[in-house]
């Protein structure tokens, strides 16, 4: 965004938002010098141009914010927007990234993408998010890579509670308190939440850090990913794929012809473990797409479906399950994931982020990383009314 050039005469404009304009309303505010002050200065334009107020810590004389929300109040008097719940998400996003040195995409991260995030429950907590209501349910935006600039892939929107008690903790550390957990007394919190929120937050976590090929092999499904959300480890691109293959109400999952796919020398653990799941699926009864996912989250807290899953995911190398995921793909087998290359898969996130399949420890070759990488990305469901090309048709999510 340019500079605002200060051509205006301010003699005749109007205070806009009921707030009076600054005393020196004749001289322009001060322009930025310097990037980090650029950011805060399109800031505060960007809250006068939906009519919003910045937060008062960052209104007192000088600050950036208050030097853009000032210039913007000028430029914008009498021709503000009306600012949405997703416009006012994307400010504060924008603002706390600011705050903690973080970059934006500011290309891709925008209210739109915010509006495509919505979801009506926390997939940490399962509690009904709330608006703007200051409790603890309140939904916020939460960037799962920390050391990733904010871009599409592993943006979430989550409760307040959940992001609070996250507190930036790696996939590793959420999975180890979700372990101690596991074996404390019943009703026993970390940080507010139990056993099982901790296991959704690590799972979100673990799919957008890369991760050895044996370490995410043994990971359960316990949350699905949510929209947009990127899973960068191979195997557990296939998790994710086998068990939405039985989350269609009408119809039986395409078991046959997924088994075609695979080598020879697994097809005895892959038969074992998907019937190991349509027992779980035939169990949940005559249930709705959103009843059966639910189920089949449930049965994934069960270790024989834990150890049959394992068995299979441990004899497959992460390149046949990103072909596996592809072909599957490709012939609409499953909808609701679509696959990216490597260039895509991180892209806007400014990491060095290592491949699936590479060790978490610098210098060592176990597991060495596949030639290329193939991310999933989970797709949402178009709204009723929406029009639907034949490409969408074949993303089209289960849920």
């Amino acid at each position: 965004m340019s500079a605002l050039q200060p051509t205006l005469r301010t003699a005749n404009v109007q205070p806009a938002f009921g707030l009076p304009l600054p005393a020196a309303a004749g001289a322009p505010p001060k322009a930025p010098h310097c990037a980090l002050e650029r950011t805060g200065f399109d800031l505060g334009r960007d809250h006068a141009r939906w009519g919003l107020v910045p937060p008062a810590e960052h209104l007192h004389p000088g600050h950036p914010v208050r030097a853009g929300w000032a210039a913007g109040r000028i430029a914008f008097a009498g021709r503000t927007r009306e600012a949405t719940v997703h416009v006012r998400r994307w400010l504060s996003l924008r603002l706390a990234a600011w705050l903690r040195g973080q970059a934006v995409d500011t290309l891709q991260v925008t209210p739109a993408l915010l509006r495509r995030l919505h979801a009506d429950a926390c997939p940490v907590t399962g509690q009904r998010l709330s608006q703007d209501a200051g409790a603890d349910s309140d939904a916020v935006v939460v960037a799962l890579r920390p050391d990733a600039a904010l871009s599409p892939g592993h943006l979430v929107l989550m409760s307040r509670r959940a992001a609070q008690a996250w507190r930036q903790r790696a996939a590793d550390e959420a999975l180890a308190i979700a372990r101690r957990l596991d074996e404390a007394e019943p009703g026993e919190l970390v940080d507010g939440l139990d056993a099982n929120a901790w296991w959704r937050l690590a799972t979100l976590l673990s799919f957008v850090t890369p991760l050895p090929q044996a370490q995410a092999a043994q990971l359960a499904l316990r949350a699905w990913p949510t929209t947009r959300l990127r899973l960068l480890n191979p195997v557990q691109s296939l998790q994710v794929l086998l068990t939405l293959a039985f989350t269609d109400p009408d119809g039986p999952p395409p078991v046959q012809a997924l088994a075609a796919m695979l080598p020879a020398a697994v097809h005895s653990e892959f038969q074992v473990f998907m019937h190991t799941l349509l027992a779980r699926r035939v169990a949940a009864g005559p249930v709705d797409r959103a009843g059966l996912k639910r189920a089949l989250l449930v049965a994934w807290g069960q270790p024989l479906v834990q150890r049959r899953w394992t068995r299979l995911a441990l004899a497959l190398e992460a390149s046949q399950c990103e072909a596996l995921v592809e072909q599957a793909l490709r012939r609409g087998l499953v909808g609701g994931l679509r696959s990216l290359p490597k260039a895509m898969a991180t892209d806007g996130w400014a990491v060095e982020a290592a491949a699936p399949g590479a060790t978490a420890t610098p210098g060592t070759a176990e597991d060495p990383a596949p030639a290329r990488l193939v991310a999933i990305e989970r797709r949402r469901r178009p709204r009723a009314g929406e029009p639907v090309t034949a490409q969408a048709q074949r993303a089209l999510p289960l849920a």
